[in-house]
């Protein structure tokens, strides 16, 4: 038997006890969503009110939430990402007229309903005609639903 460099082909070694779930959109939906330790969303919910929250309020109930494992990596991304806090913001809008990231709006404190915002996102995603983007916003927009009162 002749052994060649060019026929190796290694398999993927994942232990049994691996913790890897997708973090697909098109292979979660809303249901995939659950409460693991309901103290935690509770606690949060008392201290945020996530439907007049600021962004650096989102930033920290995301990273509480993380932390606790109570959402995944990729959710956690997704919730804090924030491109007008980048470096690039202003060469890639340069020459746009009042850019902007969010889609709904925020009172003078900077504040926002972030449920609404994913909503929003979400019925662009669709409009878009972009079902797996509509999917991931609209889950996001459940993980948020969570903290309601």
């Amino acid at each position: 038997m002749k052994i060649s460099g060019n026929t190796y082909q290694p398999g993927l070694y994942r232990p049994n006890n691996s913790r890897i779930t997708s973090t697909r959109p098109e292979e979660q939906s809303p249901s995939h969503f659950t409460k693991e330790d309901p103290k935690v969303w509770k606690q949060l919910a008392r201290q945020y009110d996530i439907t007049h929250a600021s962004f650096a309020e989102v930033k920290t109930v995301a990273r509480k939430l993380y932390d606790a494992k109570q959402i995944s990596f990729s959710d956690f991304a997704a919730l804090t990402f924030n491109p007008q806090e980048g470096p690039q913001w202003k060469s890639m809008t340069k020459g746009i007229k009042n850019p902007r990231w969010w889609l709904t709006e925020a009172d003078s404190s900077g504040k926002r309903n972030w449920v609404a915002e994913w909503e929003a996102r979400a019925e662009q995603q669709r409009k878009l005609g972009n079902p797996s983007g509509a999917k991931k916003d609209e889950y996001l927009a459940q993980i948020l639903r969570g903290l309601l009162k």
